[in-house]
């Protein structure tokens, strides 16, 4: 019984008289406090340990258990360090917590939803996702999100109809522009194909369009060798009966977004659907073999 309780109770009574005595007896911030806490755990499952090897218990698995414990929180201390989201949520599922000690009907309830979200978070991984975006500014977002989060290739289409050049890239969109460049940096490899009016295309002409094409090409270009720009013509892709004339958007074969026509279907977001990206993959190649690189 008394392994029992130094196992499974001992940790976290521990943690939260510790960080509890932090925030009031020192004016700890929350954060302050839940650091100053795991350290008070791993101190004392090193004194523990120190104790067994004093008294020649000669017990390793016990020694081997509290070591263990000791690495479980201290990746847990790493984690609250490095991963900012995972500190935001950690504090406030602390001050839910706080909010509902005086009420355990309401604190068992919050025990529920947050074991759920968990569980729902394991099965997440790796599985299927595919949703119909009506809105094109959530699609934008889900696209933002994976630009920033890409390890290996972005491979991108820009097809410029209705207008959807100026509607994507309003304002030269610089912060779109710089996600581009940070990735590129830290070794993504990125190819966007734009395909616009022959007009808009040519190095003198005086279109607003044309211009702020210009700069963004410019812009993504002056970031290195990771990024390929290539144009081509709206009218020669229309040209194409196999090929839509929707942009779309592919990220790690992982993820593969397309834009809808505003006519005949919405657009979508995918996550882990390997056909979907093989699609995409060769209408990207299909267009590329029209396109010339600048």
């Amino acid at each position: 019984m008394n392994n029992y309780f130094t196992k499974f109770f001992l940790p976290p009574i521990i943690l939260i008289v510790s960080t509890y005595i932090s925030e009031i007896i020192f004016n700890a911030s929350l954060s302050e406090a839940v650091i100053a806490g795991l350290s008070v755990v791993v101190i004392t499952y090193g004194y523990q340990i120190l104790q067994e090897v004093k008294d020649h218990k000669g017990e390793s698995l016990t020694i081997s258990s509290h070591i263990k414990e000791i690495v479980g929180v201290l990746k847990i201390h790493n984690a609250f360090f490095d991963e900012k989201w995972l500190k935001s949520i950690f504090s406030e599922i602390v001050e839910i917590i706080q909010t509902t000690k005086n009420n355990p009907h309401d604190l068992q309830r919050v025990r529920g939803i947050v074991s759920k979200s968990i569980q729902e978070s394991k099965e997440a991984i790796g599985s299927p996702f595919f949703i119909e975006e009506k809105n094109e500014l959530e699609r934008m977002v889900h696209i933002n999100r994976a630009m920033n989060n890409a390890q290996k290739y972005v491979s991108a289409v820009t097809v410029d109809v209705n207008d959807y050049f100026e509607n994507f890239w309003q304002g030269a969109n610089e912060s779109y522009i710089n996600e581009n460049i940070a990735a590129s940096k830290r070794g993504v490899f990125i190819e966007r194909i734009f395909v616009m009016e022959e007009k808009f295309l040519k190095s003198n002409s005086k279109e607003n369009k044309a211009k702020k094409l210009r700069v963004i090409i410019n812009s993504l270009k002056r970031s290195g060798k990771n990024i390929k720009i290539y144009i081509t013509s709206l009218e020669k892709i229309r040209q194409q009966s196999n090929l839509n004339n929707v942009s779309f958007f592919i990220c790690d074969d992982v993820v593969a977004s397309e834009a809808g026509d505003d006519i005949e279907y919405f657009g979508y977001f995918s996550h882990n659907k390997p056909e979907v990206v093989e699609n995409l993959r060769d209408r990207f190649e299909a267009i590329k073999l029209l396109s010339r690189e600048i």
